[in-house]
């Protein structure tokens, strides 16, 4: 596929859709011209089901919104990518399907990106519907804070440190990395970067894109002044093992950053902590779910524990990290 031409005027959208039709609604609503009037917008869709058929009603509700089929769920990273390629703005966006941007956001969020260094990353806050903000302290995997416990005691140790760095007073405070739920990139360092990395099938994705812009000197920020409804998980929570499933990626996707980012003696250490953390928690659970066998949420847990076991002896057969489901296909980007 030929890269598109580049537009200085454009803001580029991306989502990557999958079985969220109904919260993509909503998404594509809040980014009509009415809501969004200042800026001159081209909306990419991104369908990683080419089995789901519904695409062709959206095309007819939204025709001035370009939708394209993915040939297979080859992962959001993939997907990202592929909507990247028909992009014509100097600037991308990436979305979930299940955001909704409240009207004026996108100019002020253009506007506050403008302001930023060659190569920094842009996100903004996100609230649920319940009025819960996300985790603005988001720390790339170091050893001894892979847990959620070493997470509480590193962010103890540096309480003052890091009430100040982000201070509700800040109008730009600057994480490790932001959640690719609102990523704003420009055109020309995603192209160096070569894109999101498809070794991720699922998560970890948006954390290796903005380790992977940090080397480039670049800084990921946040923009407190701005918010973003965030209907977490709409894709993930189709059922019981759709929800196992994804639970399983997260832990394998941390495998794989770990892999990709550290050498030597700290990467063996890092891949044996994280075994050990996930092996502990995860059987303690399967130990709850024979003894409470009908409760849905440790069936999770248990088909959790069962997943990871598969993908622990798969790694040893191939004696590499990543998970079995990226393997299926050569992704890779190119500009």
């Amino acid at each position: 596929m030929e890269r598109a031409s580049i537009d200085s005027n454009v803001l580029s959208i991306i989502i990557v859709n999958y079985h969220s039709w109904e919260k993509l609604r909503n998404c594509l609503d809040s980014l009509s011209p009415k809501n969004q009037p200042a800026i001159n917008l081209e909306i990419i869709v991104v369908d990683n089901d080419p089995n789901d058929l519904t695409m062709n009603e959206f095309c007819d509700i939204y025709p001035d919104i370009q939708f394209v089929k993915n040939e297979g769920n080859y992962g959001f990273a993939h997907g990202c990518n592929t909507g990247s390629l028909l992009a014509n703005g100097s600037v991308y966006l990436f979305l979930n399907p299940d955001t909704i941007v409240p009207e004026g956001v996108l100019e002020k969020m253009l506007m506050s990106f403008k302001t930023l260094g060659e190569h920094d990353v842009l996100s903004t806050n996100k609230n649920t519907k319940n009025g819960k903000f996300e985790r603005t302290q988001r720390f790339f995997p170091q050893l001894g804070m892979q847990s959620g416990l070493g997470k509480a005691f590193h962010r103890l140790l540096n309480k003052k440190a890091l009430t100040e760095a982000f201070s509700k007073d800040k109008a730009i405070v600057y994480p490790d990395w932001v959640s690719g739920s609102v990523v704003m990139i420009g055109r020309e360092t995603f192209n160096k970067l070569h894109g999101w990395d498809t070794q991720f099938w699922m998560y970890s994705e948006d954390a290796d894109l903005c380790k992977r812009a940090s080397l480039l000197g670049g800084k990921i920020a946040i923009n407190q002044h701005l918010n973003i409804l965030h209907d977490h998980g709409a894709s993930s929570r189709i059922n019981q093992t759709v929800s196992a499933l994804t639970k399983s990626e997260v832990k394998i996707s941390h495998h794989v950053f770990i892999s990709k980012h550290f050498k030597g003696l700290k990467r063996i250490l890092m891949h044996a902590e994280l075994i050990i953390i996930d092996t502990i928690s995860s059987s303690f659970y399967l130990l709850l779910s024979l003894i409470f066998f009908t409760s849905s949420k440790l069936k999770i847990k248990r088909l959790l524990w069962l997943n990871l076991i598969k993908y622990y002896m798969f790694c040893v057969r191939k004696r590499q990290w990543l998970s079995p489901r990226s393997l299926g296909k050569d992704h890779r980007f190119d500009v």
